[in-house]
């Protein structure tokens, strides 16, 4: 898991140095909602319509400290570490053990680099709940364990589908409710 190094040390530099409007910081008409929700409706419709991920393995050692750093930049402007981290892995053609680790080591991270940030910026003069944040950690690890029971018994088509529609209906959600619409 080395050859990952270069992805979380740009997941880290962009949680810290965002080229993004950050949570809990009010930029004019910037909403980090919508963003989230905008990037996870083009994430699960490409991931619905696209037959096949591109290979981006030959490039993987100058593109991971990039996609790092976005996915970090990110990760402090929306409060979620999916874009663009998942769809760089995925297009790395990993087997799918080492697809799961290598999420699993970049969530890790950028959950800490989160974690840090909203300590040191507190969203809208909010401190962090940090047994409420324990106590969501339950259902987190439960349902980690559920995914891992039911990963092999599922097609891996028909979870796809499933996975991407969540995505944009989710992603759909995030928008129309961040501009009062729902």
């Amino acid at each position: 898991m080395c050859r990952f190094y270069p992805l979380l040390l740009g997941i880290i530099v962009g949680s810290i140095w965002s080229i993004f409007p950050t949570l809990g910081h009010s930029h004019g008409s910037f909403h980090s909602e919508a963003l989230l929700g905008a990037m996870l409706v083009l994430y699960g419709l490409y991931g619905l319509f696209a037959k096949r991920m591109p290979n981006l393995a030959p490039h993987e050692k100058w593109l991971s400290p990039i996609i790092g750093y976005l996915g970090g930049a990110l990760t402090v402007a929306t409060g979620v570490v999916v874009i663009p981290v998942v769809p760089y892995l995925q297009s790395l053609h990993l087997k799918r053990d080492d697809l799961v680790q290598s999420l699993g080591l970049a969530f890790t991270v950028s959950t800490i680099c989160l974690a840090i940030f909203l300590h040191q910026n507190p969203v809208e003069d909010t401190p962090i709940d940090y047994k409420l944040s324990l106590i969501a950690l339950i259902p987190s690890l439960l349902g980690m364990w559920v995914g891992t029971k039911i990963r092999y018994r599922i097609p891996e088509q028909k979870f796809r589908k499933v996975f991407f529609c969540g995505l944009v209906i989710f992603g759909l959600y995030s928008v129309l409710h961040q501009f009062g619409v729902l």
